[in-house]
């Protein structure tokens, strides 16, 4: 996008904040953008609407999870930039080692019908 380019390249643009490590990556290696111009400030997590007072024994049998297993997460926006494809691959180069590993995705967008 033409606005994107503008913003990236301008001089005067100092600073430019990235909220994630797969963004960070992104700028520097498909925009050209120099590391020491990017500063990485992750999305907060709203700790009043999103804590550990639900029961996860609840969650685990609605979902069929076992008691015993060790449940890995990734919650986002399911387009290629989140690297969903790098959390799929983790996940199906260790399931076979450890069988009582789970992979849960929780997210919506433009990618998720191949998923």
């Amino acid at each position: 996008m033409w606005v994107q380019r503008i913003l990236l390249d301008h001089v005067l643009t100092d600073t430019i904040v990235s909220i994630s490590d797969v963004v960070t990556s992104h700028l520097v290696e498909e925009r050209g953008v120099s590391p020491d111009r990017i500063v990485k400030i992750f999305n907060p997590v709203d700790t009043d609407r999103f804590h550990p007072g639900v029961s996860g024994v609840a969650v685990r049998q609605e979902l069929g999870i076992p008691g015993n297993a060790v449940v890995i997460g990734n919650v986002s926006r399911f387009e290629k930039l989140k690297g969903y494809d790098r959390f799929l691959d983790i996940a199906a180069a260790l399931i076979p080692e450890e069988p009582t590993l789970y992979f849960l995705m929780v997210g919506h967008g433009p990618e998720e019908t191949p998923l």
